[in-house]
């Protein structure tokens, strides 16, 4: 009897160190795993963020450009209103154009 107890504690004993084999082995695939999922998700996140920059760069880029055509426009409208202005003058004083523009 104390036979078969010797050979149930060390089938038992067996088990457990095959299973704490087993779990080591496990764990340690687990964690290459969870590695290099987390490796291959930082660098898509870098990958996104210079993505992100570099359209930032060309929206500044357009937003430079559409500052200056906007200061340009303004200034056109300036011009064009001291114009419309002088020859509402000269068409109020009588005179004529001098700078007559017609094309024949």
């Amino acid at each position: 009897m104390l036979l078969w107890v010797f050979i149930f504690a060390g089938a038992t004993a067996f088990c457990a160190a095959a299973f704490m084999a087993v779990a080591v082995m496990w764990l340690r695939k687990l964690r290459v795993t969870v590695s290099t999922a987390m490796h291959d998700s930082a660098d898509r996140q870098v990958l996104s963020a210079q993505k992100l920059g570099d359209a930032i760069v060309q929206l500044q880029k357009q937003q430079r450009a559409y500052e200056q055509q906007l200061h340009s426009l303004a200034q056109a409208s300036l011009k064009l209103r001291q114009e419309l202005t002088s020859v509402a003058h000269r068409l109020e004083q009588g005179e004529p154009d001098s700078r007559d523009r017609t094309v024949h």
